[in-house]
């Protein structure tokens, strides 16, 4: 089954073949909107499971020391330049040390290039500073996912979800780890409490389909 899914992924992936990259899901600030709605479908288009990128709300609703460099590294981000929006991160970190959202963005760059390790430190320092910082949990949760940290990767998309029960992605990707781990049955359950969520998401559809199939109930993978 494992080999099966391995080559579902490679058919949907463009970016990894061996660490699947997940879809974004964007919450930003009024002056990156306009550049993430036009990469939006694109990631989506390539990833198997979901990343949530930083609400910016902070930002929009109170000036802050880093605040320009923060939101710089958000535009240089949306334009995939990670290394320079990483820098800019740092610039606003630097200039204030309490600044999570700058935390979290960091690691998503870090993400996004890989560095799975060093994207961890970052939300790590963000759940620090705000220790119910759900988006934070959850892409701790991707990172550790493809370093292979399967369980680790679970505990964090749990904390995600009983921070916010609605979260279709917490769902959906603690659903594809366990499948991952051949735990269909419970893979089966968040898939479907993503669907009552989100019905419309075939995708989830065609996963809770493979964890039937993976526990021969085959006339309900149909």
């Amino acid at each position: 089954m494992k080999k099966a899914l391995s080559g579902f992924l490679g058919s949907t992936i463009a970016l990894s073949d061996r660490n699947p990259l997940p879809r974004i899901r964007y919450g930003l600030s009024l002056a990156s909107l306009v550049a993430v709605l036009a990469v939006g479908e694109a990631a989506v288009a390539r990833s198997p499971i979901s990343f949530t990128d930083v609400d910016s709300h902070t930002s929009l609703e109170m000036s802050q020391a880093g605040q320009e460099e923060y939101e710089r590294g958000e535009a240089l981000a949306n334009r995939g330049e990670h290394r320079s929006a990483i820098e800019a991160f740092t610039e606003a970190i630097r200039r204030n040390p309490n600044y999570k959202e700058a935390y979290a963005s960091r690691g998503n760059s870090y993400y996004r290039l890989e560095e799975y390790r060093e994207a961890i430190e970052d939300y790590d320092q963000a759940i620090r500073l705000d220790p119910d910082y759900a988006l934070a949990y959850h892409n701790r949760g991707n990172s550790y996912r493809n370093l292979e940290d399967y369980s680790q990767a679970i505990e964090d998309y749990s904390r995600a979800i009983d921070l916010n029960s609605d979260d279709f992605d917490a769902y959906y990707n603690r659903g594809f780890t366990y499948e991952e781990l051949e735990e269909y049955s419970q893979a089966i359950e968040d898939y479907t409490q993503a669907i009552r969520l989100e019905s419309d998401r075939n995708k989830v559809y065609n996963r809770r389909g493979n964890s039937y199939y993976g526990l021969e109930e085959y006339h309900l993978a149909i």
